[in-house]
């Protein structure tokens, strides 16, 4: 799992991309959350990478719903990318999707 921040000058947005790994489970809390409190001074937004990741079970599901408790910061948006169809089918049956946006 990697993290990489970044701030969009346009919009002075700043964006923390997080890649996950292969497995996001009860495994991934302590990293997880290390990338996720930091004190962000504006607008955040969240790019979570999924292209790794071909397991996720409840404790990762709830990291996610997490972020919103755990990133200090005015706004925060939430977008999932690069999930198999199968783990997008399982975020939004947890409904994931009524807080992060799955692309």
């Amino acid at each position: 799992m990697s993290a990489s921040e970044a701030i969009n000058k346009e919009d002075s947005r700043q964006r923390l991309v997080i890649e996950l790994e292969e497995h996001f489970d009860f495994r991934s809390i302590h990293r997880f959350r290390s990338y996720c409190t930091q004190r962000f001074e504006g607008d955040t937004e969240i790019i979570i990478d999924m292209d790794a990741t071909r397991y996720i079970d409840s404790s990762g599901i709830a990291l996610l719903l997490c972020l919103y408790q755990w990133v200090r910061a005015p706004k925060v948006e939430v977008t999932v990318v690069n999930c198999s169809p199968s783990i997008k089918h399982l975020l939004i049956k947890s409904h994931c999707g009524e807080k992060i946006l799955i692309l």
